[in-house]
């Protein structure tokens, strides 16, 4: 057959024109093109020829002869013009499904057949494809077949191949990077948690949606600065050193930081900082951050009550003990004086022992009160300050009917507290009324709202005021053996605003005594108070 390479027919010493042998052949591809792992399926009618091309093409590649048509397994079809009609459909679907991976035909043109072979490569060579999808053949050799034209030939498209191979993996690899980009985003976007990314010198380049709700910042706004405009000067440089000294270590730094929103209020987050690196260096850093606000909130709530109850075991243990004890001792004294002398003066001892009497349940009324309000779950209500003002006012005027008593609440004003609320506002209008030793006492009471979203409420009387003693124990938080039930009703309006995130305040004068309780309006937002929020933590201010 006329296409067979001329060195495969021929001896050594009888090459033709123009023909190099095999060594040379292996010289001069030697070094360069594919590998010798590529696979050539040649498609040759004659069995002659088609050994003849095997025997040369096995010295590099491995080489398939099988006629039962294209191998996928093949990275380069040698076709005969005779045979290429028989399997023009399937090489056209192979290299179709291969796309944009370039898989090459090789067309081997007999000679003397260009006006045959024409025909053929009218659909199927490289003028084709004007649809998108690749020609059938790729190249055309014609016979004789010089052996280092037709090695430089296949090299050429098995580099070819080799390198759109390696592209289309690259693609493949990008697309997927692209596609765990995208999950990883969707991820970001959606969680409650804020992050935050930055570069290696603390600028802002990314934050998420939840980012912007929780402080407020639009993404605008926080790109280009850095971490430091959520800054609250709670912490000290001391604190923000150690965070920035840790990161660049390449270390993850944890912690609690209580930040500041756009607004201006505060807030706590539980922040993990971690570097982002790429081959051992630092590319920049991530700030994944949970608010834990409420959380901080709960806990001081829950320990404040564990507080709460074990002053009120003092007090049912010690202060309504001793001083019931020593009211009843009284009530016993009197009654046996009573009962060996009804005249006077005895007669007047008896008022002395209904007083008594009547002192006696106002402390057991307010010792059960205090037992209530620490049952409660501490779920705070809305309260018409005007209501209950004046529900107490009329209660004491009852009690009460010299007093004097003003009134200045307005109407529109709400606020938010316990259930027991009321019980606290009695106690602070009965006290003004009761421990003023005048023979008309005067009472003030009025209400005003602040800017921070707050009410204040303030009762004054002219009374002697409220000796020093009896308000000492609500500074220390702890029952005092001294006094007992004399300060009980301060404790429990004290507890009242406490549990409320309200704020109490006495000022005794020559003049009297007033006090001014102040309560969050309903409706408002709840600024965290300056205990401490976790152990070794800085306050919020």
């Amino acid at each position: 057959m006329s296409d067979v390479p001329e060195s495969a027919s021929s001896p050594p010493d009888s090459r033709g024109a123009g023909s190099t042998g095999r060594e040379d052949t292996r010289e001069e591809a030697a070094g360069a093109g594919p590998t010798e792992t590529e696979t050539v399926h040649l498609l040759v009618a004659n069995e002659g020829d088609r050994d003849a091309l095997e025997e040369l093409l096995a010295e590099r590649y491995r080489v398939l002869t099988d006629r039962d048509g294209p191998s996928p397994r093949a990275d380069l079809y040698l076709v005969e013009d005779r045979v290429f009609p028989r399997y023009r459909s399937e090489l056209r679907e192979l290299t179709h499904e291969s796309h944009p991976t370039f898989l090459p035909v090789v067309l081997v043109r007999q000679e003397g057949a260009r006006r045959r072979s024409a025909s053929l490569l009218e659909d199927a060579g490289p003028r084709t494809g004007d649809d998108g999808r690749p020609p059938i053949v790729d190249d055309v050799i014609d016979a004789p077949i010089d052996s280092p034209r037709l090695f430089r030939r296949l090299r050429s498209h098995l580099v070819r191949r080799s390198q759109s191979i390696e592209l289309a993996t690259r693609v493949s690899t990008l697309e997927e990077r692209k596609r765990e980009l995208r999950g990883f985003k969707r991820v970001v976007e959606q969680t409650g948690h804020s992050i935050l990314i930055a570069d290696t010198n603390g600028t802002i380049e990314y934050v998420n949606p939840s980012f912007e709700r929780v402080t407020g910042y639009d993404a605008d706004e926080a790109i280009g600065r850095t971490p430091r405009l959520l800054k609250s000067g709670a912490h000290d440089e001391a604190f923000y050193t150690d965070l920035w000294e840790t990161i660049t270590a390449g270390e993850v730094w944890k912690g609690a930081v209580i930040n500041e929103r756009k607004d201006g209020t505060r807030y706590v987050v539980d922040q993990t900082v971690a570097p982002i690196t790429a081959d051992g260096d630092i590319e920049g850093y991530i700030s994944v951050n949970s608010d834990i606000t409420d959380r901080i909130r709960r806990e001081r709530q829950l320990e404040r009550r564990e507080r709460e109850l074990e002053i009120l075991r003092q007090i049912l243990t010690r202060v309504l003990r001793h001083n019931i004890r020593n009211d009843l001792t009284l009530v016993a004294g009197y009654a046996e004086r009573i009962a060996g002398d009804l005249t006077e003066p005895y007669a007047s001892m008896g008022e002395a022992i209904l007083e008594t009497a009547e002192r006696i349940e106002r402390t057991s009324e307010k010792a059960r009160t205090i037992s209530s309000i620490l049952e409660e779950s501490g779920e705070l209500t809305d309260h018409d300050l005007e209501t209950v003002v004046q529900g107490a006012v009329a209660t004491a005027r009852e009690r009460y009917p010299d007093a004097t008593m003003a009134v200045d609440v307005p109407s529109d004003c709400r606020v938010t507290a316990g259930t027991h609320f009321r019980s606290a506002v009695d106690n602070l209008v009965e006290n003004a009324v009761r421990h003023n030793d005048g023979p008309e006492p005067t009472v003030e009471i009025a209400a005003t709202t602040t800017d921070e979203g707050t009410a204040r409420l303030v009762v004054e009387d002219d009374g002697p005021g409220i000796p020093e003693h009896e308000l000492a124990p609500l500074d220390s938080e702890a029952e005092t053996p001294l006094e007992h039930a004399s300060s009980t009703g301060l404790w429990l309006i004290n507890w009242v605003v406490e549990r409320a995130d309200g704020s109490l305040a006495f000022d005794v004068t020559d003049e009297g005594t007033r006090v001014t309780v102040e309560l969050p309006q309903a409706g408002s937002k709840t600024e965290i108070d300056d205990r401490p929020i976790l152990h070794d933590e800085p306050t919020i201010d």
